[in-house]
């Protein structure tokens, strides 16, 4: 929805993603935010666990300067890792008929082995106020509702990192649409097919939503037969 640019909604963006490939089409891209996230993940958790010794930590009191030097922290070694990978995850979302082997091979064609990292300053700056919001709201709502000294303590620390995870979210948003933005730009020239088919079907379904199922079928087979027949072709 970010990298497309059109008005689309949720519902129409999957129905979109489902005809294209079906329901593996969600989980493209999948194995590689995994291979990013494994990574990512035990090297932000090293530096978070770190420094929350280093800077005594242990919900004694209120902490906010402390928890968002820890949250800003632990983004520099997490998205060292996890730039590449999202960026190639996203083109392949992009594109049904690129691959990983071909997509990191054309990054690196087209702006060299720091192409994979292009957006990393931004990443970095769009995250570090999303990581220092969810560590110091989820930090010192540990420290308000202490949920060692309660029934079912699991839920409760499931609640303050909801908490957190939301208004962090809420407020880093408008960041990770120029992300989005500039990690898919040069994407368009390499599937134009698919992406005019994209904009036809978004066309159809606006055309189509008021109609019966019968009649909305049979007018998609008479408008959209010859784009179905070129994007077969593409790649």
């Amino acid at each position: 929805m970010q990298a497309g640019g059109s008005n689309l909604s949720f519902l129409r963006t999957a129905r979109i993603l489902y005809k294209e490939e079906g329901i593996k089409r969600f989980w493209k891209g999948a194995n590689v935010v995994a291979s990013g996230c494994v990574p990512a993940h035990a090297a932000q958790f090293a530096v978070y666990e770190l420094l929350k010794e280093r800077l005594e930590v242990n919900h004694s009191k209120y902490e906010v300067l402390n928890t968002m030097i820890i949250g800003a922290s632990t983004t520099f070694a997490h998205d060292f890792f996890i730039t590449p990978a999202d960026l190639i995850k996203q083109r392949l979302q992009l594109c049904k008929n690129l691959n990983t082997k071909t997509t990191i091979q054309k990054v690196i064609l087209d702006s060299g082995v720091m192409g994979l990292w292009r957006s990393y300053p931004l990443t970095v700056f769009m995250n570090i106020p999303y990581a220092s919001i969810v560590v110091t709201v989820n930090e010192n709502m540990k420290t308000l509702i202490k949920p060692w000294e309660r029934e079912n303590p699991h839920l409760w620390y499931f609640v303050c990192a909801g908490i957190a995870g939301g208004f962090a979210g809420m407020f880093t948003n408008p960041l990770d649409v120029v992300k989005t933005r500039l990690q898919t730009e040069e994407v368009q020239p390499s599937c134009a097919k698919l992406v005019k088919l994209w904009k036809r079907e978004v066309e159809l379904l606006k055309e189509t939503e008021h109609m019966g199922k019968k009649q909305a079928q049979e007018f998609r087979e008479t408008h959209i037969k010859a784009e179905i027949t070129d994007t077969s072709r593409v790649g």
